[in-house]
């Protein structure tokens, strides 16, 4: 992914569930001013699928832009659901793009290293494994947030996954995995709060 899409913008508030092209007086498009990826990425392996973007500006927030907390819980020896949110397709053959959003249940790392053990090594600790028997992540999803409701706030979710890759063929019953916030923590506040550590 970093190797072949820089972003310059981020669009936020964006609602609505149409495509890209739509004009919606809610979103605010700001300037990406850098794009960090992990320095352990394998593009090839698909570990440590994360990075960071950084705005040119301050963002105020408002009822359509909120902030969304990081889950900084260890893996869970219980499995869990979470909301898959992206602007990927609606079925694996399809053109168009829409923002929608799945429930989906996470499965135990060991059926899903079984499914991946040719494709990607699969590590509780790095990884989240989810599935639904009819939906399904899609291509276009990716870096998308694998969320949860947070009961402390209003609207506001906490990030636990961020979508990295899936079946070919999307809806066909496999796992999409996603990579886990949690572990990553160390070193996202490494990047983000460096200037702070400075002074």
């Amino acid at each position: 992914f970093f190797s072949r899409y820089i972003p310059k913008y981020a669009r936020l508030g964006e609602i609505v569930k149409t495509d890209l092209e739509s004009d919606d007086s809610n979103f605010l498009l700001v300037n990406i001013s850098r794009v960090i990826k992990h320095p352990k990425f394998d593009e090839n392996k698909i570990l440590n699928d994360i990075g960071l973007i950084e705005l040119e500006s301050k963002v105020k927030f408002n009822d359509y832009i909120k902030p969304a907390c990081l889950n900084t819980e260890n893996a869970k020896p219980e499995a869990d659901s979470f909301i898959a949110t992206g602007w990927g397709k609606t079925e694996h053959v399809s053109k168009s793009s829409s923002l929608l959003k799945v429930t989906l249940d996470e499965i135990v790392s060991a059926e899903c290293a079984k499914i991946y053990k040719n494709k990607v090594k699969i590590d509780v600790e790095k990884h989240i494994c989810t599935k639904s028997e009819k939906k399904d992540t899609c291509l276009g999803d990716s870096g998308g947030p694998l969320q949860k409701l947070n009961p402390n706030y209003i609207s506001t979710y906490d990030i636990y996954g961020i979508i990295s890759f899936g079946a070919v063929k999307c809806g066909s019953g496999f796992p999409s995995v996603s990579t886990r916030v949690s572990y990553y923590i160390d070193w996202i506040e490494s990047i983000v709060f460096a200037n702070d550590a400075k002074k």
